[in-house]
């Protein structure tokens, strides 16, 4: 399964775009992924398997580390919150359901808590940030709520680039200001 089906098919949390800034911040779309936050750097190769995944995770668990595992890094006191082993951590259904899940709840508490906007309604903003700071608490990974804010930029960004970019450029005629005369031409291009 990959992982924009996982998180179509399997997400608890209304924004999408926020669940793959949060894979894209960490796990690189690896579903075996495992991180010990706890260290300052993410060293050494990422597992590919089940089997590298488990054996990771209990080399950091042994090291007195802090593991963050699969594709929204989770932290393994979520799954036992749901009732799941380690190892269900690394079937991307049930990461981003237990990870989305999470968020859910974490939104919950930030909406009572968000400052409201001039309508009366709470802003948006201000609870994607509280949300995010709240998952990388969760996770204990210092500056993950940066990185998260970066990409869900960036993916908002590229949700409208494609059509830009494919679009043709157009100039305005010269026949009138307005009304049916008004031409567009294409850049490069001429009448």
């Amino acid at each position: 399964m990959d992982v924009t089906t996982a998180i179509l098919a399997c997400s608890l949390y209304a924004d999408d775009v926020l669940v793959h800034a949060i894979v894209d911040s960490g796990s690189a779309n690896n579903a075996y992924y495992v991180r010990d936050v706890a260290a300052a750097a993410n060293v050494g190769e990422q597992p590919r398997s089940l089997e590298g995944a488990l054996d990771r995770t209990g080399y950091i668990e042994a090291t007195a580390g802090a593991p963050a595992v699969g594709l929204m890094q989770l932290h393994p006191a979520w799954l036992t919150k749901f009732g799941r082993q380690l190892r269900d951590a690394f079937d991307p259904c049930v990461n981003v359901s237990i990870g989305t899940a999470m968020l859910s709840q974490f939104a919950y508490e930030c909406a009572r808590t968000s400052r409201t906007n001039r309508a009366g309604t709470p802003d948006a903003v201000d609870r994607q940030t509280c949300v995010t700071h709240k998952y990388a608490e969760g996770i204990g990974l210092t500056g993950f709520d940066d990185l998260v804010a970066f990409n869900v930029l960036a993916r908002s960004t590229q949700t409208i680039r494609p059509s830009a970019v494919e679009a043709p450029l157009f100039t305005l005629g010269t026949e009138s200001n307005w009304g049916p005369l008004r031409i567009l031409v294409p850049l490069g291009r001429t009448r």
